[in-house]
């Protein structure tokens, strides 16, 4: 191992392998099969919180070099032959606690979104195992305080809502946010408050999320009847979005789709 400044042959290491991950289709295969790298990596993930634990802040060369091995954690996590392993291991439940970084300094943030993009990575193809483990694990309650959070940044609440999104898509995500009014009360209500934020800080990448997830939880008739009569003033409007705020009819002009997609939810209420 290399000192705690990050420097060394190991953090070139890293730094070079992350770089060049896309260029090596075999690396995740690497990864995982050869005895005990896959444990070190989570192992200098895991320095991070020895560090957190002393209260001193987090430095960028350590941000930078978890990032690294959260990267190429990602690379297995995104490859088939490796990616249920992983999942059999609970590896994500070691990386949950880097979502609930305190500060909003860039290193910080920089480590939450590289997280949010390693586990994201386990959900990117539908795979009913991996949204079980993450639905089962409380994941949706971690990404939902990323959400709601105003001092998140775009990309961060963007993350964390494709996230959800996602875990939605499968019936058993679903079912499960659905299943009881706390739960579905507070996915409800983080979307409204993310709707909230974009008034003020128009995102269309987020937008484009807190629109498809509320496409999704219509699908439920019950959630649907709710919003009906509960649904945020920023994205109430006529079929011709017009009468929306301007700062999200703004950004819908961005993004076609997503409008047409604002449109088909407001049917659906109106009906």
């Amino acid at each position: 191992m290399d000192d705690d400044q990050g420097f060394g042959p190991c953090a070139a290491a890293l730094d070079v392998l992350s770089k060049r991950r896309e260029e090596l289709p075999a690396l995740p295969l690497h990864l995982f099969w050869k005895r005990g790298i896959l444990v070190v990596l989570v192992l200098e993930v895991a320095s991070l919180y020895r560090q957190l634990s002393t209260s001193a802040a987090l430095t960028h060369v350590a941000s930078n070099r978890v990032c690294n091995c959260l990267a190429l954690i990602q690379s297995v996590a995104t490859h088939q032959a490796s990616k249920a392993f992983l999942i059999d291991a609970r590896i994500p439940l070691l990386l949950y606690p880097l979502l609930t970084l305190p500060g909003s300094d860039r290193a910080s943030e920089f480590v939450r979104v590289t997280t949010l993009g390693m586990i994201g990575s386990l959900v990117k193809e539908d795979d009913s195992q991996s949204v079980f483990f993450l639905v089962e694990s409380e994941l949706i309650p971690l990404c939902l305080r990323i959400m709601g959070n105003v001092n998140s940044t775009d990309r961060a609440r963007s993350v964390s809502a494709w996230i959800v999104q996602k875990l939605l898509l499968n019936d058993f995500g679903l079912w499960y946010v659905c299943q009881t009014p706390e739960r579905f009360y507070a996915v409800a209500s983080t979307l409204a408050k993310m709707v909230d934020v974009l008034l003020e800080v128009p995102s269309i990448r987020a937008l484009k999320h807190v629109i498809r997830t509320y496409l999704r939880l219509c699908d439920n008739p019950t959630a649907r009847a709710v919003f009906k009569h509960c649904f945020p003033y920023g994205l109430l409007g006529d079929e011709s979005l017009q009468d929306l705020p301007r700062p999200i009819r703004m950004s819908l002009s961005e993004d076609p789709a997503t409008a047409q997609g604002l449109q088909m939810l407001l049917r659906l209420l109106n009906q």
